[in-house]
């Protein structure tokens, strides 16, 4: 006799600080070490005497208390023995050969069938009948706990029509009808449930053959996919891939859901809100590693919904969904609640939830390239990388992964260019920066320098009225030197004055003017004494003439100054003439 119990545990609430802790452990039992403590429980409700199975009492993650007794029977499919070598499709068995079932029939045997006469099972592989070679009924004795709601679920199937079984519960010794099965040649599935009664530690849960479709006692009813079980109880608990995600990069958040209940869950609904500081990548949700698009993401209320089929008892289902952080913060905190169905039953649904799991989201830091504009010579050589460098927070210097990504820079040619940059650092952020290269001419610098005429005796200052400039440095007048000056102001003659300027770029440019010292002699009046008789007319001016040596004939310019002749009278008179050159 095999009988399987999963373990016992109680769930317990700890508040600390107005915050939810909780824990969970498991205790287990394999299969034989329950089987055996069955067995004696069996041979004491024999005896007469009832006794009471405890097991240890644990902490759980989850808001749903287990049960203190997980009940389940063992080979529900009729897996084993695995007649897949057998060619006849059927095989007899003695009972302790078919793990953890029982038969009233005399001779022991239960029969198992695989795809026999064409008939497929409708959960697994393999299927039982009844009717091996005689009426009869197949059991199993499980240890139980009194007030423990149990699940039941049968698949019957007549074989060559309709073939009857009843379903019958209670102690070894009292069953009671449960259920009739009265069924076609189509699989049909019974179920329902069944609280243990009071002083009720031993139950039966056995298939009892009525009647078959042709009156033949050796063939029909056939069964599969059997459970009676305590409810599934899952068990979920979350943290973070790691704990700290940069912004903009992408962080699993991991749930394990586990039931640790006495049969499968169905319609694993998790309810996941998701904190403001990280965003949901889509399709990347994955159960057990495979994507799954059973996911509802909702932007208005920035939360996810997973939906998992269902989870088999004794397994966890492994979902894990990728968020990416958006904003820094040093706790994002994200729960679930989980609703969920026992597999194949709708009358209750139960919740469990988890504690916040949390993630640090930190900078990202992109690398910064650092290049200046240049402006550069024609004819001038140029290296795009000449001091330019690259920097990162995380990986430090990026500068040997510098790349120029363009560059149209022709130093033959005045103008303005372009060179653009590129480096990625170990997160694969990638930074740009383009600089403009301005390639001007190379011309020597220009002096505004003219010839000059002085007069002879004047003042002379070189520098006087003379001015440099240059394309590139604009006005160099502050920086023309005289380099040669025989300017002798003292003597009449032709002098000469040479100039020299030099731009930053070292361009020299050098000029000579010439200087004349000319005379600077009064003009010469040219005017004789004059006799006349007594009142004859007298033109002052007539015969005077002025000259001047640089000016020339100034005759016109002659100016009477000074004129008291009076020629109605005889006597000595005077005229003054004044002339005044340039």
């Amino acid at each position: 006799m095999m009988i399987k119990k999963m373990g016992i545990a109680t769930a317990a609430f700890v508040m600390c600080a107005s915050l939810p802790i909780q824990t969970h452990a498991m205790s287990t039992e394999t299969p034989q070490n329950y089987a055996m403590k069955a067995e004696q429980k069996i041979a004491e409700y024999n005896g007469g005497t009832l006794q009471s199975v405890l097991g240890a009492t644990n902490t759980t993650t989850s808001l749903q208390a287990q049960p203190e007794e997980v009940i389940k029977l063992v080979n529900g499919g009729f897996e084993e023995p695995d007649i897949s070598g057998i060619s006849a499709k059927y095989a007899m068995f003695d009972a302790s050969e078919v793990p953890g079932w029982e038969t009233t029939a005399s001779d022991n045997l239960i029969e198992i069938q695989r795809n026999y006469e064409g008939v497929v099972a409708p959960e697994g592989n393999q299927y039982a009948e009844i009717n091996a070679n005689m009426i009869s009924a197949l059991y199993q004795d499980v240890v139980t706990k009194p007030g423990t709601k149990i699940r039941w679920k049968v698949s019957h199937r007549g074989r060559v029509g309709v073939d009857v079984a009843e379903v019958k519960f209670g102690a070894p010794n009292n069953l009671q009808v449960i259920a009739t099965m009265s069924t076609g040649k189509e699989w049909k599935t019974y179920q329902g449930t069944y609280t243990i009664p009071e002083g009720q530690d031993i139950t039966r849960f056995q298939f009892e053959a009525v009647s078959t479709a042709d009156g033949n006692k050796g063939t029909g009813n056939l069964l599969d996919n059997i459970v009676f079980s305590s409810p599934s109880n899952l068990i979920v608990s979350n943290s973070y891939s790691q704990s700290t995600v940069k912004k903009g990069k992408q962080v699993n958040y991991l749930i394990d859901v586990a039931n640790a209940g006495g049969m499968a869950a169905g319609d694993v609904n998790l309810s996941i809100p998701l904190p403001k500081e990280l965003d949901y990548i889509p399709d990347t949700v994955t159960i057990n590693g495979i994507a799954t698009s059973d996911v509802l993401y909702d932007v208005a209320s920035h939360s996810l919904t997973v939906n998992v089929a269902s989870i088999p008892d004794d397994s966890t289902a492994k979902i894990s969904i990728g968020l990416k952080g958006i904003t820094e913060t040093a706790s994002a905190q994200t729960s679930v609640a989980t609703s969920y169905y026992d597999l194949g039953f709708t009358d209750h649904q139960y919740d469990a939830n988890t504690a916040n799991a949390s993630v640090a989201v930190i900078a990202n830091s992109v690398p910064t390239i650092t290049a200046t504009d240049k402006t550069l010579k024609k004819g001038d050589s140029f290296n795009a990388l000449t001091g330019v460098t690259a920097t990162d927070t995380e990986d430090g210097d990026l500068t040997s992964a510098i790349k120029v990504t363009a560059n149209d820079v022709d130093t033959t040619k005045v103008g303005t260019y372009h060179v653009t940059y590129s480096v990625t650092d170990s997160d694969m952020d990638t930074t740009t920066k383009t600089i403009t290269v301005t390639v001007t001419s190379n011309d020597a610098p220009t002096i505004s320098a003219t010839d000059k005429t002085m007069k002879k005796g004047v003042s002379f200052n070189p520098l006087v009225g003379v001015s440099a400039s240059d394309t590139e440095d604009g006005d160099v007048t502050s920086k023309i030197t005289v380099t040669s000056n025989d300017v002798d102001t003292t003597k009449v003659g032709t002098y000469h004055v040479t100039y020299s300027v030099t731009d930053s770029d070292g361009n020299t440019t050098t000029k000579t003017i010439t200087v004349t010292v000319t005379s600077n002699d009064a003009p010469t009046i040219i005017a004789t004494d004059k006799t006349m008789k007594k009142g004859a007319s007298f033109n002052p001016l007539t015969g005077v003439s002025a000259s001047d040596v640089e000016d020339g004939d100034m005759t016109s310019k002659i100016t009477i100054t000074a004129n008291d002749v009076n020629t109605a009278k005889v006597g000595t008179y005077h005229v003054t003439y004044s002339v005044t050159d340039s």
